[in-house]
């Protein structure tokens, strides 16, 4: 690790996940051990071990549950380190609450220093019971026991983390947790799925997704396995409302029979360098799901597709009311979303001659369900 020097708080955060009871470790029955490679003896390395569902970068004390240190005594070689506890900056976090460690190595003071760190020793993680415990086909990821997505490429954070909202939709125990990197304007998460999709008329990708900083553009693309487009984007909305689990529904029927899945892109918050948190739990295939009161999928057909200056889309007659929206791929809303009524004009209209040659995304969502379907503005 190079310290950097202009920073008199240099941390390394790593997302341990759930740690087992470390009441040994505050009382001193056990003890945190690292092997440590330092620049000069007498400097301090401090353990933080927190809740990462309350500890922020700006809130301290809040979600530190108890600070470990110990000081180096040699340089130029290896030497093991034992810490002892040196303060509980927030006792109200439980001993079985913490998810998170963070490393500060020489903390308070600006340096240009060469560390090298290995064999970190306890606490101990916690094994996670099962929520079911047998395999589910069409479940791709939940944070208890469907892991089966192979995550390929993210540009935040990522780190499998607690329900930061109990009492919602969502009241399985933990779930994915995402940070955006406000450094990208685009900012992705790319996997895997176990297999191609299997995908019919009434197919829908489904996630749960618990949004800190809505409003959030969320658009889904799915791809082959060689990352070729298959449909782009399938869907994008807004979180309901902020800290709030809320299901987003994927319209597949577009592309009903196609067997060449294998590949999704997620973006969140396209378009913008920004602060994010949201956490993902339950993606899956459904069918059906987000179907009207027919029990067939709500198609949206839209015209003409390349359009020039105009577009327009017309609504199944049995939509009720609902949210009309048009998407750039960037995530940027074109113009002001319209609620529609039940009884409004099945067809609506856009004046789209000043926006630029590119792709965008009407958005349909009502009690029903929600739908979605793209086009190309081409001059």
């Amino acid at each position: 690790v190079f310290r950097n020097p202009v920073e008199v708080f240099d941390v390394i955060v790593t997302n341990v996940g759930q740690l087992a009871d470390i009441s040994d470790y505050i009382s001193g029955t056990k003890s945190i051990t690292l092997d440590v490679y330092a620049p000069a003896p007498g400097k301090t390395v401090q353990i933080t071990l927190e809740d990462s569902t309350v500890a922020g970068p700006t809130n301290y004390p809040s979600g530190r549950r108890a600070e470990f240190t110990a000081v180096t005594t040699t340089s130029g070689t290896w030497e093991k380190l034992t810490f002892s506890l040196a303060n509980e900056p927030d006792p109200s976090i439980p001993n079985t609450a913490v998810n998170r460690a963070v490393l500060l190595v020489n903390p308070a003071i600006a340096a240009s220093q060469e560390w090298y760190f290995d064999n970190w020793f306890g606490p101990a993680r916690t094994t996670v019971a099962c929520e079911p415990d047998t395999d589910i086909p069409d479940v791709f990821f939940d944070g208890e026991c469907e892991q089966d997505l192979n995550i390929e490429f993210y540009h935040g954070q990522l780190s499998r983390e607690r329900n930061p909202d109990l009492s919602g939709i969502n009241t399985t125990s933990h779930a994915l947790r995402y940070d955006r990197n406000v450094g990208e304007m685009d900012d992705i998460i790319i996997g895997y799925f176990p297999e191609a999709l299997s995908i019919t008329a009434s197919s829908r990708l489904i996630m749960n997704v618990y949004d800190a900083n809505a409003p959030s553009v969320y658009i889904m693309a799915l791809q082959t396995a060689g990352g070729a487009d298959v449909f782009v984007p399938l869907d994008s909305t807004f979180a309901s409302e902020a800290n709030d689990w809320t299901e987003l529904t994927y319209n597949l029927s577009s592309i009903a029979g196609n067997t060449t899945v294998e590949r999704f892109v997620l973006l969140y918050k396209p378009g913008q360098f920004s602060v994010g948190r949201t956490y993902i739990d339950n993606l899956r295939i459904e069918s059906p799901s987000g179907i009207n009161a027919s029990g067939e999928p709500i198609l949206l057909n839209l015209f003409p597709n390349p359009a020039t200056d105009r577009v327009a889309v017309q609504l199944p007659q049995q939509t009720g009311d609902g949210l009309l929206q048009v998407f750039s791929l960037d995530g940027r809303q074109m113009s002001p979303a319209r609620v529609l009524k039940a009884g409004s004009a099945p067809v609506q209209e856009w004046d789209c001659s000043a926006w630029p040659s590119g792709t965008y995304l009407v958005r349909w969502s009502g009690k029903e369900g929600s739908a979605g379907v793209p086009f190309v503005i081409v001059r």
